[in-house]
């Protein structure tokens, strides 16, 4: 029996080679991230990044760092927000620089993507800004805001559902509420997986709107286990860098209070201030790293199997390769 040739691994081995060649792309690539990366349940690994650290706040160094920091913020809010009229204009500026950031960012990570995947030097920052320069802002912004909206339609729905089942039948209501919210979560998955792929074919192709959807739509269509195992493998991936992220910050952690703890000791304000800020801007430092490697990655891998599917050779999911063998050994032990 002919054996197939791999399709995920060298799809990914590329991606991480590409996502750790070009740390440079991690700052712009961290900012990207907030918009999702095309993998739905990337979601429990943010909320378990949030509980893990929020657990690590707890201790005295984040506590101190903590209520340093927070005078000079509460401050600042109490000056600037002084009337209905500066709080308005202060949050619609914020929001439009905010999503003009966000939509620039992942334009531009999108598009160096696919040009630094077969190349072997760094991306210089007029690149990247001249990659911004020719931002698809509306049609970007039209794409993520439709398939966000979509999403998150589907889970107040769904839970607005689950949390009204019936208490009188509970096992039923039990089954009908785990098939539902497994239901909803592959047309979540489904939703994120087209939405990524027509976010490519706009910053890739400069397709339409109604082009890149369609295309997106068309992709997923003819190759719907192939994506979904994708996205499977890039969540169990993703998972384990968080894994290694929350190793890493536990590792420092031990450090970190002693630094404090001395300066705390000392008590001089400056040492406290200076060690409180290096603190920060470490924690900060891994955050943008994690984030940004996460994210190129992600990217990387969704642009690489995009290509390999609009090739010549048809691309066979790994469920469908097992089961034809497993099929055949059934029938040769027949």
């Amino acid at each position: 029996m002919k054996t197939s040739a791999p399709v995920y691994r060298p799809i990914l081995k590329k991606a991480f080679a590409t996502a750790w060649f070009h740390r440079e792309l991690w700052p712009l690539a961290a900012i990207a991230g907030i918009l999702g990366t095309g993998t739905a349940v990337n979601d429990i690994l943010a909320q378990l990044r949030n509980t893990v650290l929020s657990g690590a706040g707890n201790s005295a160094a984040s506590t101190d760092v903590y209520t340093f920091f927070h005078g000079y913020f509460t401050y600042f809010v109490s000056i600037t927000l002084q009337s209905a009229l500066g709080s308005f204009l202060i949050f619609f500026g914020l929001l439009l620089l905010g999503t003009v950031l966000l939509i620039g960012a992942q334009h531009a990570i999108l598009r160096t993507v696919h040009r630094a995947a077969g190349k072997k030097q760094k991306i210089s920052a007029r690149a990247l800004l001249n990659e911004m320069s020719h931002l698809r802002f509306r049609r970007l912004l039209v794409l993520n805001a439709f398939f966000k909206l979509l999403t998150v339609n589907i889970l107040v729905a769904t839970g607005f559902l689950l949390a009204n089942l019936s208490a009188d039948k509970i096992v039923s209501d039990a089954i009908f509420g785990l098939i539902f919210g497994l239901f909803s979560l592959g047309i979540i998955l489904a939703l994120n997986i087209v939405g990524v792929f027509s976010l490519i074919a706009v910053t890739k192709d400069n397709a339409s709107t109604t082009d890149a959807l369609d295309e997106a739509i068309q992709t997923f269509s003819s190759h719907p286990l192939v994506t979904l195992e994708m996205s499977v493998m890039l969540f169990a991936l993703n998972f384990l860098f968080t894994l290694v992220f929350i190793a890493l910050l536990l590792m420092g952690a031990a450090p970190a209070l002693a630094l404090v703890t001395s300066a705390i000791d000392s008590g001089s304000l400056v040492a406290v201030s200076a060690v409180s800020i290096a603190i920060i801007l470490a924690f900060l430092t891994l955050t943008i790293a994690f984030g940004g490697f996460v994210t190129t990655f992600t990217y990387s891998a969704w642009t690489e199997l995009s290509y390999k599917m609009g090739g010549a050779k048809k691309v066979h999911p790994r469920l469908h390769v097992h089961a034809k063998r497993m099929l055949a050994h059934l029938s040769r032990s027949a």
